[in-house]
């Protein structure tokens, strides 16, 4: 397989032959631990990525902290177009703001999901459906 560069990608084993750990681990911090960006640097697949991942607890390690990175990124900056520092139209601020409550704020119940009520009798083969019980004023 050719990468954008017309470089062949190198198989599994040449990673760790071309690559130290620490050149790898480099590529992963430069990228945010972004598993495809990092694999077309190396040029290797992103499978191999994976693979060198599960053999070397550091090169994972920095993964997960690229990722963490990259979220306290976003969130600065979807605060900063709440609160006015970054120029947003009205259209992008309630984009941010739709994105921050259905993500962080679905423990209070903001979410994308739909419910739907059915009204009127359903014959469906196999399912029994019981009757609303009626609101008790009391």
């Amino acid at each position: 397989m050719q990468t954008k560069t017309n470089k062949p990608r190198k198989p599994y084993k040449s990673l760790e032959r071309h690559y130290t750990v620490e050149e790898v681990c480099d590529a992963l911090r430069k990228f945010y631990g972004l598993i495809k960006p990092t694999s077309q640097y190396l040029r290797c697949s992103r499978m191999t990525i994976y693979r060198y991942l599960e053999k070397h607890p550091e090169a994972k390690k920095i993964v997960e902290d690229g990722r963490e990175e990259l979220l306290d990124s976003a969130e600065t900056v979807l605060v900063k177009i709440l609160n006015g520092g970054l120029e947003a139209s009205t259209s992008e601020m309630l984009d941010a703001a739709k994105y921050v409550t259905s993500t962080i704020g679905k423990n209070r119940g903001y979410t994308t999901k739909t419910e739907s009520e059915l009204s009127g009798k359903l014959d469906l083969p196999g399912f029994t459906f019981r009757e609303k019980k009626p609101d008790l004023e009391g």
